[in-house]
């Protein structure tokens, strides 16, 4: 077996991996979508795909924030496979979805990391996002310790302070 067909099953196998992953991902907003359906909740939500050579390598999904200020959108999910992080495919999806909640006259939007995820908030700081005096716990806890989210803030408008 050459070297370019070992390089080319590792290709085929991260393509069908990332195809998994992003089906799994967009099965997951269909769920959320068809539940709040049935909860008869709303979603005004943009998702946005990025592809690469026909395969998704990314997607964000941005939609009216939780609270009561309806000028503010928020990032609901945002996934990129593993082969493409670092590569400028999310900054390029949450640019996107601020182009969007923008279009949509929203003035903020928000997005909630991980106050313990170092490398979120570097990323959120990186694309403009500041961080607020909000805090949640997190929706889905990965230890017994209670892990909470803060929430970040990018202002659309003509003066982004």
């Amino acid at each position: 077996m050459s070297a370019t067909t070992t390089t080319r099953e590792a290709v085929t196998t991260t393509r069908e991996a990332v195809t998994t992953a992003a089906k799994a991902t967009l099965a997951s907003a269909a769920t959320l979508t068809r539940r709040a359906a049935a909860l008869g909740v709303a979603l005004q939500e943009m998702r946005e795909a990025t592809e690469a050579d026909g395969q998704t390598v990314g997607i964000v999904s941005v939609g009216q924030a939780q609270d009561d200020d309806d000028r503010v959108a928020e990032i609901f999910g945002l996934w990129v496979t593993p082969a493409a992080r670092g590569t400028g495919v999310a900054t390029q999806l949450v640019q996107a979805g601020a182009d969007e909640a923008r279009s949509r006259g929203r003035s903020h939007l928000a997005y909630w990391v991980g106050s313990d995820n170092g490398r979120a908030v570097a990323f959120a700081s990186g694309c403009g996002f500041r961080p607020t005096d909000s805090r949640r716990p997190m929706r889905v806890q990965q230890g017994e310790d209670e892990e909470e989210e803060i929430a970040m803030v990018l202002p659309l408008g003509e003066d982004r302070r």
